[in-house]
């Protein structure tokens, strides 16, 4: 069976070289619709490639030494000297990537966006955290490879432990090598995870047709074998997917579920045996038998009579089994209301709460609101197959009458705690289709009513987490003879402190988030003072947010086009001035910043009726773009914009030309520039 799991891998791996050959024997599966990308997996030509070249090519040029990244004021980066070491830090290259930008990368995608990942984790590792960062996260996966095969008996003894790393280590160094000295340093980012898988493989490969290891032997190993196989099968996959993709909140947590499932799987079950306490002697009471005396019989008693009296009648009286019905109904319950939470919606704007869960259950709003029962049934089969699962593990439901009781009362609980918080949000939702604002403060009340649509779901979660905490401890309520004074205190307090951390690190930030959305509705209208009011209630909720004072600048500037007075214009424009420069205060390696300082002032300029004033306002706006250029210095449309003012607003042709030469000397490829070019000969 090795032989042959060996084979199947030695065979998929020789079919992928042979299916991504140019013009090779499987070119006609390349069109088919299920594996044809497989086959252009080394397709440089594809824009796809090309991207994360060119990317890898800036990404070089950040890490290894440079001089300083300076900012607009002049000051420059203290910490370059570290940076290889400690890296730039979280989100960090979206602005410091910028002074590296190779142009090329501006003809396979947008020339405005300035990449804030590599799509590399290896890269990524290197510019965020640095080579101690790089060194952690190989740490991570190295973990969790060795103690994976090492359950799986993969790994025995002292020699075997050596020759695992030694082999890992030399084979990451030889794919880092070899592809660096192939291809460029740019594809160092993977030739570090090639060599570090190729090592694994070769580790395993060894390991099981040379070495003799002891077969794993506790009860129920083989099936732990299994998990723990998958798990390390799903990981080593995250890792791959990682370094020629972007590693995004789901995968991460995907991998780090993983990795906590391996530990259990492989540390904790196998302690199985000595963790079944309720089935087994404590080693105490073998070692050092105590002789019960009547005594303590008459104080049990006496205890039992005093717990009958404090605690309720019901809570004595429960079933066995019930317990763990209570605490599956409270976890099917959360992932139910999730569901709901994402599924229901009120696309089509009905005003009544069923015909929201109908259409939300029935109807496929992007597809001209067809009949479909996909969702429907979607959600179906996820309730009855969860419940099915907790029920077939509640060990108290011990006979067929206590087990279909316990799978009827999941049922039964979690059919009503759900539908109440569905009927809730379709409430809701019905109730702001219904309401028209007439006023820009009832637009504000209804953002405020659609912001709060997130907060219901947090609170019901929050009962249902206090409701699965209670059926935790019944176990303990029903031993428990008074209540505690601390707890009296302290419970009050703590629940008070985490409403307040909860509102103020995540609620805020996304009622925040969803102003901001419901504010562009207004500007396709060209209601900008209503957006403005939408922008400012944004910054009152997240006042360091430096991409709301962009647009709550955008939003003055596109303002004062529209005023004919002069006075109220220069008012707007210096509004706008005002929120742009908070926006560059807090970021100011965003070139963004800058540059839309140097916009405002050009067009500005161009409002201007007296030579002098437009003159003026025309070299303020020279002195924001000379900043931005420096932040971003391969940013061919910043010079461009730059040659523009020196043309149409300073009239300084010559001026114009230099930049415009430079220009294209930077990037020859940017037709626009050319473009420009030719007006200054016309």
């Amino acid at each position: 069976i090795t032989h042959l799991i060996i084979g199947v891998g030695v065979a998929a791996l020789a079919f992928l070289v042979v299916f991504n050959l140019p013009n090779g024997p499987l070119e006609s599966l390349k069109e088919s619709s299920a594996i044809g990308r497989f086959g252009s997996l080394l397709d440089e030509q594809s824009n796809s490639a090309k991207v994360r070249q060119y990317i890898w090519e800036g990404a070089v040029k950040l890490f290894l030494p440079h001089e300083p990244i300076q900012y607009p004021d002049g000051s420059q980066d203290t910490f370059n000297i570290i940076r290889p070491i400690l890296g730039y830090g979280p989100e960090s290259m979206y602005v410091a990537y910028n002074p590296f930008y190779p142009p090329l990368l501006g003809t396979v995608e947008k020339r405005n966006a300035s990449p804030d990942r590599s799509h590399n984790e290896t890269w990524d590792s290197l510019i965020i955290t640095g080579i101690a960062g790089l060194l952690v996260y190989l740490s991570i996966f190295t973990s969790c490879f060795y103690y994976g095969l090492k359950w799986l008996h993969l790994i025995q003894g002292a020699n075997q432990k050596r020759l695992f790393f030694l082999i890992l280590f030399s084979g990451t160094v030889l794919g880092a090598l070899s592809l660096s000295l192939w291809r460029g340093l740019e594809y160092l980012g993977l030739g570090i995870p090639l060599g570090f898988v190729l090592g694994l493989f070769s580790y395993l490969v060894l390991s099981l047709v040379f070495f003799k290891n002891d077969p794993m032997y506790a009860e129920g190993d083989s099936y732990r074998a299994f998990v723990i196989i998958f798990l390390l099968t799903a990981i080593l996959a995250h890792l791959i997917e990682i370094n020629f993709g972007i590693a995004i909140v789901a995968t991460r947590t995907y991998f780090w579920a993983f990795s906590g499932l391996l530990l259990v799987a492989g540390h904790f079950l196998r302690q199985q045996p000595e963790l079944a306490f309720e089935h087994a002697p404590a080693a105490a009471e073998v070692s050092h038998p105590v002789q019960i005396t009547s005594k303590p019989d008459a104080k049990a008693k006496a205890k039992r009579r005093k717990v009958e009296k404090t605690s309720p009648a019901w809570l004595i009286n429960l079933p066995e089994w019930f317990q763990e019905t209570l605490i599956g109904s409270g976890l099917i319950s959360i992932v139910m209301v999730t569901l709901g939470y994402n599924f229901i919606s009120n696309g089509a704007r009905a005003t009544s709460a069923t015909q929201i869960l109908a259409n939300s259950f029935s109807r496929l709003p992007n597809k001209g609101n067809v009949f479909s029962l996909g969702v429907l049934a979607f959600i179906l089969t996820t309730w009855v197959a969860i419940a099915l699962v907790f029920t077939s593990e509640n060990q108290k439901a011990k006979g067929i009458k206590s087990w279909l009781q316990a799978f009827l009362s999941i049922l039964g609980i979690t059919a009503a705690v759900i539908l109440i918080y569905w009927l809730w949000l379709s409430s809701t939702l019905a109730s702001i289709a219904s309401f028209a604002p007439t006023n820009v403060q009832q637009v504000l009340d209804q953002v405020d009513q659609i912001a709060g649509l997130l907060t219901k779901y947090y609170f019901y979660l929050f009962l249902l987490m206090i409701g699965i905490a209670f059926s935790l401890t019944i176990h303990l309520m029903q031993k428990l003879q008074t209540a505690s004074p601390a707890g009296a205190i302290f419970a009050p307090i703590s629940l008070i402190v985490v409403a307040l951390m909860v509102s103020t690190t995540n609620l805020r930030v996304i009622h925040a988030d969803i102003s901001y959305k419901m504010a562009e509705s207004f500007t396709s209208g060209n209601q900008w003072p209503v957006a403005t009011l939408l922008y400012q209630n944004s910054l009152e909720l997240t006042p360091n947010e430096d991409f709301y004072y962009l647009f709550l600048g955008r939003s003055f500037l596109e303002q004062a086009k529209g005023v004919k007075d002069q006075a109220e214009l220069d008012k707007l424009v210096k509004e706008a001035e005002l929120e742009l420069k908070k926006a560059q205060q807090i970021n100011p390696l965003n070139t963004d910043h800058t540059a839309n300082l140097g916009r405002l002032y050009s067009w500005y300029a161009s409002q201007a009726q007296e030579p002098v004033v437009r003159n003026e306002r025309g070299e303020i706006s020279s002195k924001y773009y000379s900043a931005a250029v420096k932040l971003s210095p391969q940013n061919s449309t910043l010079w461009g914009e730059w040659a523009i003012l020196m043309l149409e607003i300073l009239n300084k042709p010559e001026e114009a030309v230099k930049i415009l030469e430079h220009t294209i000397q930077v990037d020859p490829y940017f037709t626009w520039t050319q473009s420009l070019m030719g007006n200054y000969y016309l």
